[in-house]
């Protein structure tokens, strides 16, 4: 009988995939619930494991393609990660509404949402995308 051999390196790469995208893209919008009893977590944690399960499919599918993969990934990586930083501090979500509010506003109030630590958030996380 033949022993199956498990592709290592892959199974690797998607698994520190996954971990950088919750870090920097799902965990955001599981910060400011409020997490009570037992039952409660574990909704929360089902809730989890079935949106990485479906992105799963999505990011393998993408990652086969390897040239598309690694030129668009990081900038998609990137996008995501930095709509998460203002998930993460002020409890927004991104929406239609919050975009138009983003286009109708001044310069001046505008450059206010870019802080130091929004711009070593972006850092970190192209960094640790881009080295990955």
């Amino acid at each position: 009988m033949k022993k199956i051999k498990l592709p290592k390196e892959e199974i690797k790469f998607h698994l520190f995939l996954h971990i950088l995208i919750a870090v920097f893209v799902t965990i955001a919008s599981y910060v400011h619930l409020p997490f009570g009893r037992l039952k409660g977590n574990f909704v929360y944690f089902a809730h989890f494991l079935l949106l990485h399960f479906s992105l799963f499919g999505f990011i393998y599918f993408f990652s086969l393609f390897h040239r598309v993969f690694k030129l668009v990934f990081p900038f998609l990586f990137i996008i995501a990660s930095t709509f998460s930083f203002w998930v993460y501090t002020q409890d927004l979500t991104i929406g239609l509404g919050t975009i138009q509010g983003i286009f109708g506003t001044n310069v001046g109030e505008a450059t206010d949402m870019f802080s130091y630590q929004f711009i070593l958030f972006v850092l970190f996380s192209s960094f640790s995308i881009l080295f990955f």
